[in-house]
């Protein structure tokens, strides 16, 4: 495993701009450059299926230490696992899913982020968002940098995406591959910071992910426009994993997930 240097702050963008899909995203994959941002900016809030947890994620909110949090309250397309995540295909609206209800809830948030993101990027530099294959696996994540990979190519902006990924969405991440001259940003977590944000949303009974995480010592970003699609996937090709630094998140196991960082390594 190759140990990776971090990025110096110089090399930094200056006024960058998060989007996250929902309420924790922001710590789970992005510690490391939370408190640099000048906004960050949360898509969804409500899910149907569990009214509590829309209540609890406004007390949160409301709760936030960072000031530079907003979040614009659109309703979850109740998205999760609705894919074919053995074999994604890809559309306009992230992923096609599998369920037709939820399938037109999705492409409706599609259609409404298209229209309401664009206004953020105004005054940044950069923006960061989640990665094409969704970090762990989440249709939400990949529709989000599919709405943002087209906005801010129109706005001549840079994206960058962390390089997490979790066994399940490893189909679709090794079907990308890294540009010729590919730039990274590589930076240490801020596990302290993470840590309050999180306890946050445990008080308000909306955390969502592993208890017992622990963060890695680094994080390591990709420009969006730097991971080439691959244009077919040849079975060679995927067993031997692609040219890729990933970062994998555990898949939570009864609460006692550990997690663990490899380098230029292939999923499992």
């Amino acid at each position: 495993m190759r140990h990776l240097e971090p990025t110096p702050e110089s090399d930094l963008p200056r006024r960058s701009l998060l989007i996250v899909a929902h309420p924790d995203d922001e710590i789970l994959w992005f510690s490391s450059v939370l408190e640099s941002m000048a906004t960050v900016v949360i898509c969804f809030l409500e899910y149907r299926p569990e009214p509590r947890l829309g209540q609890g994620r406004r007390r949160a909110l409301a709760a936030h230490p960072l000031p530079q949090i907003r979040c614009l309250g659109r309703v979850e397309a109740e998205s999760l696992d609705r894919a074919d995540w053995r074999s994604p295909v890809v559309e306009a609206a992230g992923l096609r899913l599998d369920d037709a209800d939820a399938r037109l809830r999705y492409r409706g948030n599609a259609r409404w982020l298209r229209r309401r993101l664009p206004a953020f990027l105004e005054e940044h530099d950069a923006v960061f968002t989640h990665n094409p294959w969704g970090e762990y696996g989440h249709e939400d994540h990949v529709q989000l940098h599919t709405v943002l990979r087209d906005a801010c190519t129109d706005a001549g902006l840079d994206l960058w995406v962390p390089a997490w990924c979790g066994p399940k969405a490893r189909h679709l991440a090794r079907r990308y591959r890294l540009r010729a001259g590919a730039r990274r940003l590589v930076r240490p977590t801020n596990p302290l910071l993470a840590a309050r944000i999180r306890r946050v949303y445990q008080r308000h009974d909306c955390w969502t992910w592993e208890d017992p995480w622990r963060w890695p010592e680094r994080d390591l970003f990709y420009r969006s426009a730097d991971l080439e699609p691959l244009p077919a996937l040849a079975k060679d090709r995927e067993a031997s994993g692609p040219p890729l630094e990933w970062i994998f998140p555990p898949e939570p196991v009864d609460g006692r997930a550990t997690n663990r960082r490899i380098a230029g390594e292939a999923a499992p």
